[in-house]
């Protein structure tokens, strides 16, 4: 049994510097096999492609011209026929390939021109034309035309009525007013005291379209306020 355990304590002793032999021995294989170089092989492209032949087309001269191109067709002529003298002998007329001597010839009538235009309906009045009627004098003397001739009525004073009334009218070709109609008022005497009112204005400068006096219909508020 002594022997052995001799034996064992070597193997136990020398444990180390074997391991450490087969760990050089293994890392040499593992760089010799990476250092390791396989013989290339050349490679060799052989070119396969076919070679292309030309044939060269030889042009032969014969000496015969080509035909010429057909000549364009003969304008066609134009037929002067003179109506001045229906029993006059007719001269020798030229006709065209494709028009029949025996044939009848229709002439076309000219469309008349259109009608002028009769222009704007002076029938109704305009409400907005070229150039509207303005009051003689302007904005401001319609102004104190109104505040001039309106009278406040008693009975709306004394009920103490106030408000605009609408009046609507025509202004005249020749600048007077006509059609003086109430759209809407407040009552009291107010309504007619402004319809009196706009019927004896004095004449309007007319309004203009296409440079002509038509009839324009207008539209006047008047206030009335108690102060």
């Amino acid at each position: 049994m002594k022997p052995k355990n001799i034996r064992q304590q070597r193997l136990e002793s020398n444990r180390f510097t074997y391991t450490q032999i087969g760990l050089i021995t293994a890392l040499t294989l593992v760089l010799l096999a990476f250092e390791w170089e396989s013989p290339v092989k050349p490679i060799v492209i052989t070119d396969t492609r076919v070679p292309i032949s030309i044939d060269e087309i030889t042009v032969i001269n014969t000496g015969v011209k080509p035909p010429a191109p057909p000549l364009p067709p003969p304008p066609p002529i134009t037929v002067f026929i003179s109506t001045d003298d229906p029993t006059a002998p007719s001269p020798d007329v030229l006709f065209d390939a494709g028009i029949n001597p025996t044939d009848k010839i229709d002439f076309v009538t000219p469309v008349p021109p259109p009608p002028p235009d009769p222009g704007p309906d002076e029938s109704e009045p305009f409400v907005i034309v070229e150039a509207m009627p303005e009051f003689p004098g302007g904005e401001q003397a319609r102004v104190e035309y109104l505040a001039n001739h309106v009278k406040y009525p008693q009975m709306a004073r004394e009920s103490h009525i106030e408000g605009p009334v609408y009046i609507e009218f025509v202004v005249e070709k020749d600048g007077s007013i006509s059609n003086t109609k109430l759209l809407r008022g407040i009552g009291g005497g107010c309504d007619e005291e402004a319809l009196r009112v706009v019927r004896n204005m004095p004449k309007w400068k007319p309004g203009h379209q296409l440079n002509k006096p038509v009839k324009v219909r207008l539209t006047m508020t008047i206030k009335f306020i108690l102060k």
